[in-house]
């Protein structure tokens, strides 16, 4: 009784809303349309009649149910004929295709019970029974199909092109596509934050399961994997040199991977091995006004199987183009941070006054106990010892705290590194406890400040002291290439993390070690660089570290 109570005033409702419609319109609006406001609301009126017949009797008859077919078809059809005649049609009706995506669960449920009536209508004519275990297993396999379309990805992707294809003009909504890049990237303001919500959009976009993110190093000049969709085993860091960058510098834009000419020698051995290791279809490089590549993306194919289309790359060119932006700036503010750090040098340097007065005040002390003492033996030893203690102290902490103001000059002259790695050594006398192994190729002499190189050499080899094990090794090597003097310190201790390698080293007051300053592999740095040569790392975590020096011949 409750349920034609509510049937009759949701009915009654229906054909106020159509009487308003008919009433506010007025001229040809009013020729257009009112015989589709006969024509639903002539199925309104027949459900009341209907819902008020069984309210009266509590019974409603099954003949009525033809009568009821029969109305809705004839109502429907005078609405048709008044739509076509009228050209009714001719109205932009705009459905957003996410509304559409995500209605695939009814869809698909609904062509489940579609299929599940005909089925069993078909076995009710054919003469059949349906029994409990055939329709029970049925069900059961039917829901089972069901929540594998739904967990399916690639049918999801398949259907979506499918949707757009043939629904759509463009296959995305580009304005609501670059409005999720701007919230998902534009508000981040961590390399690694951007980097990682970049692979990620543009494989969820994209429906590519492999994207990986190659990020420019500017102190190592190459190209790092900085973010992928997917644990890989391809090589971890391209040399900016490579033919291939070249090519992508020159490309400026996406471009198939197999439309690269195969002439160029592009593809060169180094890089085929990731090509195929990594799957990827398509490149797209990520440049910041006409020139500089400050990295791209590698992406595999569509898990729909369906070919890139142009709409993919002018999405992706969007994308790209908003993310090397944002990247820039956020290198940028690093560098600004950076520069902010060496000009809190004077700041830093006060509290190292103090220091430098307990210095002075041991020689002070000890020149006042030389009037008393200076004759005798003991006293006169345990002096030398204090005085070249204090000494090389105060030479240490003047160098490290001088250097970011006063630059650095170099007095260049032929310099063997071979030679001053045995000369450092020498000097040295004993005062390493660790075991060190030297493996010096005979190597050609270069242009060097070597007082300099014998700087940087001490630094790195005080550094692999500190972070070896007591009872460790430490490995020193010089090779020489076509162009290149390669030192090389490699020691087995606690090792650095990759996010410290990027974000930290090289730069002034950052340090994994309690008490040192954070500026010796900053001033490395930048006696390499002024050399025209460059310094390397590799490091991981308990496993130890190696610091590579290259100087050109």
């Amino acid at each position: 009784r409750y349920f034609y109570i509510f049937i009759i005033l949701g009915m009654i409702i229906n054909l106020i809303h159509l009487e308003n419609t008919l009433r506010f319109s007025s001229g040809s609006r009013r020729q257009q349309i009112k015989y589709v406001i006969a024509g639903v609301g002539a199925i309104f009126a027949f459900q009341i009649y209907l819902s008020s017949k069984a309210l009266l009797f509590s019974y409603l008859d099954n003949s009525y149910i033809p009568v009821t077919s029969a109305v809705i078809l004839i109502s429907c059809g005078i609405v048709l004929f008044n739509v076509i005649r009228q050209h009714l049609f001719d109205v932009d009706i705009f459905v957003s295709r996410y509304v559409i995506y995500n209605s695939l669960t009814v869809l698909i449920v609904g062509a489940y019970l579609l299929t599940a009536g005909l089925v069993a209508q078909g076995i009710k004519l054919a003469g059949g029974s349906f029994e409990k275990f055939w329709s029970g297993l049925f069900i059961f396999t039917a829901i089972l199909i069901i929540v594998f379309a739904l967990l399916s990805t690639r049918l999801k992707r398949k259907v979506q092109h499918f949707i757009s294809a043939h629904f759509y003009r463009h296959k995305y909504e580009f304005k609501d596509k670059w409005m999720e890049t701007i919230e998902k990237i534009g508000t981040k303001k961590e390399f690694s934050q951007v980097q990682k919500e970049l692979v990620d959009l543009i494989s969820e976009t994209m429906g590519a399961r492999e994207v990986y993110l190659w990020i420019y190093e500017p102190v190592f000049h190459r190209y790092h994997l900085a973010a992928s969709t997917v644990t890989t085993s391809v090589p971890l860091h391209i040399k900016e040199e490579q033919t291939f960058i070249s090519y992508i510098k020159r490309n400026q834009s996406s471009f198939l991977i197999n439309e690269i000419p195969e002439d160029e020698n592009i593809i060169t051995p180094e890089i085929a091995p990731l090509i195929m290791a990594s799957k990827v279809v398509l490149c797209t490089p990520l440049i910041v006004g006409k020139e500089e590549l400050i990295g791209f993306i590698l992406q595999g194919p569509d898990i729909s199987g369906e070919p890139y289309t142009i709409d993919d790359f002018d999405l992706l060119r969007a994308i790209a183009n908003h993310a090397a932006s944002r990247l820039k700036n956020i290198r940028l503010t690093q560098d600004i941070l950076a520069a902010k750090e060496a000009e809190t040098f004077h700041q830093v340097s006060s509290f190292f006054i103090h220091d430098l007065k307990n210095l002075v005040s041991t020689l002070s002390l000890l020149v006042q106990n030389a009037e008393e003492h200076i004759s005798n033996p003991l006293f006169q030893e345990d002096a030398m010892k204090t005085l070249q203690n204090t000494v090389s102290k105060m030479n240490s902490m003047i160098s490290n705290l001088s250097f970011l103001s006063r630059g650095l000059k170099l007095s260049q002259g032929p310099v063997n590194v071979n030679t001053i790695i045995e000369e450092t050594l020498s000097t040295l006398n004993g005062q390493v406890s660790l075991k060190i192994e030297k493996q010096l190729e005979t190597i050609p002499s270069i242009l060097a400040d070597s007082e300099q190189l014998r700087k940087v050499f001490l630094n790195l080899l005080f550094n692999a002291m500190e972070a070896s094990n007591p009872g460790g090794e430490i490995l020193i090597q010089t090779v020489s290439n076509n162009s290149d003097v390669v030192l090389s310190v490699v020691d087995k201790g606690c090792g650095m993390s990759q996010e410290f390698i990027q974000s930290s080293l090289f730069r002034p007051f950052k340090t994994t070690k309690s008490k040192g300053l954070g500026i010796g592999l900053f001033q490395c740095k930048k006696i390499i660089e002024a050399h025209k040569g460059r310094i390397e790392v590799e490091s991981e975590v308990g496993k130890g570290s190696i610091f590579r020096v290259a100087l050109p011949v």
